[in-house]
């Protein structure tokens, strides 16, 4: 949607276009008092609008990436990849989410109107020498360590809120029926799996695996291949960049039945703590369901190890649309970023389904995690 506020001059002769609806209103008069002060507000991101969606597959089962493991213990158990939540439908609103990240430019403004505080420092990433958040020079680079409470303030004030985890798969994974059709990388021209990335030298896409050790962000949209191609639109830097900071609650257990008996709480606790590879025992003789015999039947399966009790077939979609109540202490980052942390998650980060990530509302902020916004329709 175009907004009639840039330059100051256009604003105050867009009354008319801000009266087609309480957003436009709502934003003229943002840009309004912007003039008043003298302040020209920056362009606004275009947005990608989903609508019409269909009930879509969430997460990825043993083909996705979720609970950390030994790869070759799975490899050596018939799994192609690294784990992930338990394969679910979802169903959402209509929502539009922004084509590319928040950057330092758009972010500056809202701390000069006042509807934002500062991010925690004016450094970049590792592989940025100078000054970065006021820098002009990086005016169209994502923004960066700023808490998940800062991120839903700006998208307040943009008129907009942050997504949830499962509009921002929608949008990632594409509207697949069943994990084997799920688009495993953002980037991919078509739905459907692929194998993990063995090397991606040939990828302009700002990740770990990809960009030959840069260990910095970049201009949003700059990124060649970091093009999400869906029939909605474009959207950029979904699996790179910077992780993104989405409305939804940290719940470890998506994908599983609570309502069956389940015998494996120490499973958990030792996943947890220790990683899958070394909860053979712990998690060898969890029952799913009313016995023995139904345990592995009704159990997810990862690396044959069962974790916790499947849906059953044919239940109800999850709904997974916006509400705006929180009742989890933290907070779900989806995507991957310039960032890798180790050698064991390479093959996850930029991966649709990646789940590995959440945070408090006012955790320390991160140089490796930004934000985009969404909207319902």
């Amino acid at each position: 949607m175009k907004l009639p506020i840039t330059p100051c001059t256009t604003a105050r002769a867009g009354s008319r276009a801000a009266r087609q609806g309480t957003l436009r209103l709502a934003i003229l008069a943002v840009a309004l008092t912007a003039c008043a002060v003298g302040k020209e507000p920056p362009a606004t991101t275009p947005m990608v609008e989903f609508r019409n969606v269909a009930p879509f597959v969430f997460g990825m089962g043993e083909l996705g990436c979720n609970i950390p493991q030994d790869a070759k213990a799975c490899e050596a158990a018939g799994t192609k990849l690294p784990d992930s939540t338990p394969p679910m439908l979802v169903k959402v609103k209509d929502f539009a989410l922004d084509e590319h990240e928040v950057t330092n430019e758009q972010y500056r403004f809202c701390v000069a109107m006042g509807a934002c505080s500062l991010p925690a420092g004016d450094n970049g990433p590792p592989g940025i020498v100078d000054l970065y958040y006021p820098n002009d020079k990086y005016k169209d680079y994502p923004v960066i360590l700023v808490r998940w409470r800062q991120a839903a303030e700006y998208c307040a004030f943009a008129g907009k809120r942050l997504p949830t985890e499962f509009e921002w798969e929608r949008a990632a994974g594409g509207p697949a029926q069943t994990p084997q059709e799920k688009r495993v990388y953002p980037w991919s021209a078509k739905l459907g799996y692929e194998p993990p990335m063995q090397s991606c030298s040939s990828l302009d896409v700002n990740i770990r695996r990809c960009n030959a050790g840069n260990n910095s962000t970049r201009a949003v949209k700059s990124s060649a291949d970091d093009v999400v191609k869906d029939s909605a639109g474009k959207l950029f830097d979904m699996a790179g960049n910077v992780a993104e900071f989405t409305a939804s609650d940290y719940i470890a257990t998506l994908g599983c039945d609570s309502s069956q008996p389940y015998t494996c709480s120490q499973c958990l606790t030792c996943i947890d703590t220790q990683g899958l590879a070394a909860c053979k025992t712990e998690c060898q003789a969890c029952v799913c369901g009313d016995g023995p015999a139904a345990s592995k039947p009704n159990c997810y399966l990862p690396c044959q190890r069962p974790v916790c009790p499947r849906l059953a077939a044919g239940a109800p979609p999850y709904d997974g649309s916006y509400t705006g109540k929180n009742v989890e202490s933290k907070r779900m980052v989806r995507g991957g970023s310039y960032y890798g942390d180790s050698e064991a998650w390479q093959q996850c980060d930029g991966r649709s389904d990646n789940r590995r990530l959440s945070q408090k509302p006012d955790d320390q902020p991160q140089t490796w995690v930004g934000f985009r916004c969404a909207k319902s329709l």
